[in-house]
């Protein structure tokens, strides 16, 4: 069925109005793997190093975090009650960048997976200069 124009122009479609709906494009792709992959580490804490709020952290920063935990750590202070807040353990965890970079790599062709041609260079046809700027390289390179 993939064959006929009609059900490929009715499929396209249907993908397009998903896309449109859910307001998917690859532009809103790719920002979110550059997000991932670029944003540095100090953007999650204020000027003083404490961990920024949820809130308040940049949207850049907001969408590295994959998770966010917050313990609060309880000590007995002989009250009634018994008990006192001591502490606050916040902890987030990001993406991890390696995918993120592995994506853009290839969205840029930064792989290939044949190796690159070899340089064919008929040595008779370079002048004299081009000859020694050859040979100084050799030289550089060989020791």
């Amino acid at each position: 069925m993939l064959r006929y124009p009609q059900v490929q122009a009715y499929l396209q479609a249907k993908a397009k109005k998903i896309e449109d709906k859910l307001e998917i494009s690859a532009e809103r792709t790719l920002l979110e793997i550059a997000r991932n992959a670029y944003t540095d580490a100090r953007a999650f804490f204020d000027a003083e190093g404490h961990l920024l709020q949820p809130h308040e952290m940049g949207a850049d920063a907001a969408a590295c975090i994959s998770g966010f935990e917050v313990e609060e750590l309880w000590g007995f202070d002989g009250s009634l009650d018994g008990k006192t807040q001591i502490g606050v353990i916040k902890k987030i965890k990001r993406f991890d960048k390696g995918p993120m970079l592995d994506k853009l790599c290839k969205y840029f062709k930064l792989y290939s997976d044949t190796p690159p041609p070899p340089i064919n260079i008929n040595l008779a046809s370079l002048s004299s200069d081009e000859l020694n700027g050859l040979l100084s390289i050799l030289k550089k390179t060989n020791g």
